[in-house]
């Protein structure tokens, strides 16, 4: 009578150990996953804000530059013409024939120079959404990897866990038997 009690008792102890390491390993692991996939997505958040603000910093940049070298244009151009119209002033013939050269000119300046510009911002927010978009890839990835490495981890020990206590219950029915 007092080997079963022995049995009963030594069975229900590894019961109870088994349960209470898997639910210490699985709480683990929950805890683990939230606060990999908390730090993954903070950095995301940090990275596509970063990105974001300096490509609106870019855009702004161009838009300054493009305006200045518009309003220098067109200051040269008025200088120029104002010089070509008082020198030319005689003849009018002429005038008219280099004032319509000029407003070609500084037309056909003025397209290339925002063309240039444009293509050169147009470039610098590719790459720079280019690169979030790699950036973002690459932190997804590493967070995909660290979660499947802890719950590769998460199963090892479990099942090392349970075949733990069939080794100890196999073993107390033994030695009792």
């Amino acid at each position: 009578m007092n080997t079963e009690v022995v049995v009963v008792v030594v069975s229900v102890a590894a019961i109870v150990v088994v349960v209470v390491v898997v639910v210490v390993v699985v709480v683990v692991v929950v805890v683990v996953i939230v606060v990999v996939v908390v730090v993954v997505l903070a950095g995301a958040i940090v990275v596509v804000v970063v990105v974001l603000a300096t490509t609106i910093v870019v855009v702004v940049v161009v838009v300054v530059v493009l305006a200045r070298a518009i309003v220098v244009l067109v200051v040269v151009a008025l200088a120029a013409a104002i010089v070509v119209v008082v020198v030319l002033a005689a003849a009018l013939v002429v005038v008219a024939v280099l004032a319509a050269a000029l407003v070609v000119v500084v037309v056909v300046v003025v397209v290339v120079v925002v063309v240039v510009v444009l293509a050169a911002a147009l470039v610098i927010v590719v790459a720079v959404l280019a690169a979030a978009l790699v950036i973002g890839v690459v932190v997804l990835a590493a967070s995909l990897v660290i979660v499947v490495v802890v719950l590769a981890a998460a199963i090892v020990i479990i099942a090392v866990v349970l075949a733990a206590a069939i080794v100890v219950v196999v073993v107390v029915v033994v030695v009792v038997v």
